[in-house]
C-alpha cells in the first residue's frame, strides 16, 4: 500500500493540480487522471483497485493505466511525495 508522505498537500491550480511537500518544497504537477489516481491512493485503494476504477471511470485501457500509474508512483516516490505503508 502507498500513502502520501507527511507534510504533503494537494494544491488545486485550476486546470491541473500539484502534489506539494511542505517540508521539502518538492512538488509534482498532475493532470485530471493523475489527480484521480492520487485521490484513490489517499482512499487506501491498492494498485489493482486503482487500475480497475480508472478503467471504469475513463475510457482507458488497463495496460495504459498501469503504465501511467507506474510512472506516477515512480515520480511521487522520487520527489518524496509518497511512501510505502
Amino acid at each position: 500500500m502507498y500513502k502520501l508522505s507527511d507534510g504533503v498537500l494537494i494544491v488545486n491550480l485550476g486546470d491541473e493540480a500539484a502534489v506539494f511537500n511542505s517540508e521539502t518544497g518538492k512538488y509534482f504537477s498532475l493532470n485530471d487522471t493523475g489527480l484521480r489516481m492520487v485521490e484513490l491512493i489517499q482512499e487506501n485503494h491498492n494498485k489493482e483497485q486503482i487500475i480497475q476504477t480508472m478503467t471504469n471511470e475513463y475510457t482507458i485501457d488497463a495496460k495504459d493505466v498501469l503504465v501511467d500509474f507506474n510512472y506516477l508512483l515512480d515520480a511521487l516516490l522520487k520527489n518524496e511525495l509518497l511512501s510505502l505503508n
